[in-house]
């Protein structure tokens, strides 16, 4: 995410906004180029932002709702987190929107696009309309069939289709991050030869 100073923009002057006046993360405003886009709803009492991958996510009613991206391409305009399910029918009413490059589970409308005010705006009056297509609860994280047999295998549990995954703590045994039991695993120590004396 690109923080600009609140005295200018790279922006064309169509598309500059005013500073936000939400804070996110550690007390600061954040300043985005794409702010303008969620200006409507930051007026909103459950509104929030918070930066997230390089880039500005908007939450409202308890969802993240937007994400604003401002870099390259294809980290270039705006994310919509919504349920694969919801595909079809956002991207026949909005024709812009295409599956993320990198995030397929979102949709995306680069700012490249020749409508990208006008797609924006019909996207922040479905947010402000709570259109329940639109956003995703935080920590609503599945994890692949793949990934949760791994888990298994280290010995760690998981919780439903959003919970934290916990290893299981033997008595006696300390587990590193990874799971691993440490009174086991050999320490870099242990590997190399000992020195001869001359």
């Amino acid at each position: 995410m690109k923080l600009i100073p609140s005295g200018g923009s790279s922006l064309p002057a169509g598309r500059q906004g005013t500073p936000a006046s939400a804070s996110g993360g550690k007390g600061g405003v954040l300043q985005h180029p794409l702010q303008w886009v969620v200006e409507p709803l930051m007026e909103q009492p459950s509104y929030l932002q918070r930066a997230m991958f390089g880039c500005l996510g908007v939450y409202l009613h308890g969802r993240l709702m937007l994400v604003l991206a401002a870099s390259r391409e294809p980290w270039q305009g705006v994310l919509v987190p919504t349920a694969r399910e919801h595909h079809p029918a956002l991207l026949r009413e909005e024709a812009e929107l295409v599956p993320h490059p990198v995030l397929a589970k979102w949709l995306y409308l680069p700012d490249s696009s020749e409508v990208f005010d006008e797609t924006a705006q019909r996207l922040v009056e479905r947010v402000l309309a709570d259109d329940s297509r639109i956003g995703v609860e935080p920590g609503q994280r599945t994890r692949s069939p793949v990934a949760k047999r791994k888990l298994r295998e280290r010995g760690g549990k998981t919780q439903g289709s959003g919970g934290i995954a916990t290893p299981k703590l033997a008595l006696g045994r300390t587990h590193d991050r990874r799971g691993i039991d440490s009174a086991r695993a050999p320490t870099s120590n242990s590997r190399r030869k000992p020195k001869r004396p001359k």
